[in-house]
């Protein structure tokens, strides 16, 4: 079968200081994430040994469907180019994708426990077309939350009452059980490094397990709406949709140092951050996005002209997807400073716009 690529007509807007990227990780099913089902000439790819490169082009990333499969993406110049679908394991029922796309978390409808699905890795073993099935995950979980890069995951069954921490995914992917929470989460942050977990309760509590240990209640600022942890750090970003703040609170040794304001003014809905560490603050409803140096608290707004109905994040942690009515649209941020934060005044960003 020949590769399949369908290059899209588009018109490319440069803009300055106007980055955007993901929302975090996808929580949702994909069923529920706005379909690209109305690209055409899209085919099923031939299995390769390694699904890194169609047609001579890199794979950037992935675009879910209605359906439980994948259409690989990739970057030509200043545009993307849709590489035809990729087939997720036989029985899948649900896929959740995390940052940076290296894999997917899947559902089987057969009840086993969540697999970890390398899709760039099409390898001719049944065991890699099916997945690696992580020892003693929960099979179908109500709540499934990536850290910021995807290092590590939660899952959470309210019928089992039970909490399960993933870490070293996806190459040695494990499952660990949490002590009892005492409660429904409402909310749930985990640190790339799996040590720092947060959870805010149904019930308007707020408690804190460090290392795996027993919870312990944490006083976090206003009444949170989303929580992130900054990449490679312990350093929880809040947003509080109704009094309109972000604020940034240092947790350390399971204690939490006094907290810092980012963001006012603005109504905040998501959360993300980049590979390397810009904050980005969304509200989806409008499109207004903020992208935040943390170091300097110093930041830049983008409206994206109209409610956002899907942002994927691609393997380089700095392109991402961005789905309105108007279509998708490409965006990149700029390499950060040597300080490991971007400044704002660096920022560039190319847009991409596709029709549908």
């Amino acid at each position: 079968m020949k590769n399949i690529c369908l290059f899209l007509s588009s018109a490319v807007i440069l803009m300055s200081q106007q980055p955007l990227v993901t929302i975090h990780p996808l929580n949702e099913p994909i069923q529920r994430t706005r379909s690209a089902d109305s690209f055409e000439a899209v085919k099923t790819l031939p299995r390769q040994d390694r699904l890194t490169v169609v047609a001579g082009l890199p794979i950037a990333g992935y675009i879910p469907g209605d359906e439980p499969a994948l259409t690989a993406v990739a970057i030509a110049g200043l545009g993307p180019v849709l590489c035809g679908a990729v087939t997720p394991p036989s029985a899948t029922t649900r896929l959740y994708l995390p940052p940076r796309q290296m894999y997917a978390l899947v559902e089987s409808s057969l009840d086993n426990p969540m697999a970890v699905w390398r899709m760039h890795m099409q390898a001719t073993t049944a065991l890699a077309k099916e997945g690696v099935a992580i020892d003693g995950a929960l099979a179908h979980p109500d709540m499934v939350i990536f850290s910021a890069l995807g290092d590590a995951a939660l899952l959470y069954s309210a019928a089992l009452g039970k909490l399960q921490l993933l870490r070293s995914i996806p190459s040695k992917a494990y499952a660990t059980d949490m002590p009892s929470i005492g409660g429904s989460p409402l909310l749930l942050a985990v640190s790339e490094d799996a040590a720092v977990v947060i959870a805010v309760l149904k019930d308007g509590r707020a408690v804190s397990s460090w290392n795996r240990g027993a919870w312990k209640p944490i006083d976090l600022p206003g009444t949170p709406s989303t929580l992130l942890f900054l990449p490679h750090t312990h350093d929880l970003i809040i947003s509080d949709a109704n009094d309109m703040t972000v604020t940034v609170l240092p947790i350390s040794s399971d204690v939490a140092e006094s907290p810092r304001l980012l963001l006012q003014n603005k109504r905040v809905d998501e959360l993300a951050a980049s590979k390397n560490g810009e904050l980005l603050a969304a509200n989806i409803g409008t499109g207004d996005v903020s992208v935040i140096c943390v170091k300097t608290g110093v930041s830049v707004s983008r409206d994206q002209a109209g409610p956002i109905h899907a942002l994927l994040e691609l393997r380089d942690g700095v392109t991402f997807l961005v789905s309105t009515d108007q279509g998708w649209s490409v965006l990149k941020i700029a390499a950060a400073t040597g300080d490991g934060n971007a400044s704002p005044d660096s920022y560039g960003a190319l847009n991409t716009t596709i029709s549908r």
